[in-house]
């Protein structure tokens, strides 16, 4: 049942209804409706300045590692191992070339490849796709002076078409 958000705010006199802060279901509209689908701010590049350096953050309600590679390309990978869906960093910012799950070991450089499986041929045969379990980027990904945005969107608008430059 979707909530007529029409009715919970009044224009005229600058009133909203607190049940737009505390009911879970228009929250969920939210997500859906404006984080899914539009530009949302990442951080300032000045926060990656150097390869390799990486900064934790969310994207709506999913935790997200925002990195500079050694190539100084910027990314945003998601912040849990495609294993078990464990965190892979327990600091908000840093440098690392790559990132270990504490739950299994698997080891992830910092443009999402799996590269470390613990007992590979053991447990896995040496049959287990790493490229398949790698971490894939988020969508889309785009600078505007400075600021790292990303889009779930698959073929966005670039922000410059959005704000001008």
């Amino acid at each position: 049942m979707a909530t007529d958000l029409g009715r919970l705010v009044d224009a005229d006199n600058g009133l909203i209804s607190r049940r737009i802060f505390i009911e879970p279901e228009i929250y969920a509209q939210e997500l859906e409706r404006i984080f899914a689908r539009c530009w949302l701010f990442l951080c300032h590049e000045g926060q990656i300045p150097q390869p390799n350096d990486f900064f934790t953050t969310y994207m709506g309600e999913d935790s997200v590692l925002v990195v500079r590679d050694k190539h100084e390309a910027g990314s945003c990978l998601p912040h849990v191992c495609s294993h078990r869906g464990n965190r892979l960093c327990r600091a908000d910012a840093g440098n690392a070339a790559a990132f270990t799950c504490a739950y299994h070991g698997w080891i992830y450089r910092n443009d999402g490849r799996l590269v470390g499986v613990p007992c590979f041929r053991e447990a896995y045969y040496g049959e287990l796709e790493r490229e398949r379990w790698g971490l894939h980027p988020v969508a889309q990904l785009d600078s505007y002076k400075g600021c790292s945005l990303r889009s779930s969107t698959p073929s966005p608008r670039r922000c410059a078409s959005i704000w001008g430059r």
